[in-house]
């Protein structure tokens, strides 16, 4: 047990730095919100460890910089927010790496509709800037009974998050879709050149992706505002 929490202090030091690195080469544009949905089920748990490594490393180098605020919103039968955190130096970024990287899916439940409609309400309570919210599910859903969602299959959740991605479009957030599949790669980071355009992130998400991953996303319209808020609170 002690070693294995060397270990995992270890690989957080090291993901710290290497994500750091990427953010001050990126450069800022306007603070937004990140929402990151993830699916922590049962069925998630083959891919485990692609899916931790790619949260934890090209998700945050491709979608966050310093000055946004991360929410962190983990799901299973019920979604739950475990992070709501301004990113303003090394120390933010420790404990966002950290507590993703201790997510183990164990529930049999997985309720994909639930955490859209929460994702819904939470951002729109959220201050008025760019909102851009990232799913990451094998898009299995298992909801318990008595669920909304109890009888919808494959295809209905898939059009239901189509669905929801053109209602959030109009509202002026970005939904990106990161669909798991067991044994095939995750979306690569792309780091822009300095001799080109650098990409908004769901362009980038949409063009690093190769053909077995599915990365879905829709352009956001910049808003204004800025906001600070503490580990675990929604933003004010």
């Amino acid at each position: 047990m002690f070693w294995g929490r060397v270990r995992m202090k270890k690989r957080i030091c090291a993901l710290v730095l290497f994500v750091f690195a990427a953010m001050g080469i990126q450069g800022q544009t306007s603070p937004k919100d990140l929402i990151l949905l993830l699916d922590t089920s049962a069925s998630m748990s083959s891919s485990y460890e692609d899916v931790s490594g790619y949260i934890s490393g090209a998700f945050l180098q491709e979608h966050l910089r310093l000055g946004d605020t991360f929410h962190f919103i983990p799901f299973s039968d019920k979604p739950r927010v475990d992070i709501a955190r301004r990113v303003e130096g090394r120390g933010e970024l420790e404990t966002v790496i950290g507590r993703m990287l201790l997510q183990y899916p164990l529930d049999s439940w997985s309720d994909i509709s639930a955490a859209l409609s929460f994702a819904d309400e939470y951002a729109a309570e959220l201050p008025a800037r760019p909102k851009k919210i990232v799913l990451v599910s094998d898009g299995v859903s298992s909801p318990p009974a008595g669920s909304s969602s109890e009888t919808m299959n494959a295809a209905a959740i898939d059009n239901l998050i189509n669905e929801t991605k053109t209602r959030f479009s109009r509202r002026g957030i970005s939904l990106d879709y990161i669909k798991v599949t067991p044994g095939q790669p995750l979306p690569k980071y792309s780091r822009p050149s300095a001799n080109r355009p650098q990409q908004t992130a769901g362009a980038a998400a949409s063009t690093s992706a190769p053909p077995s991953a599915s990365t879905q996303s829709t352009g956001a319209q910049p808003t204004t505002g800025v906001s600070s808020s503490p580990e675990g609170a929604r933003p004010a």
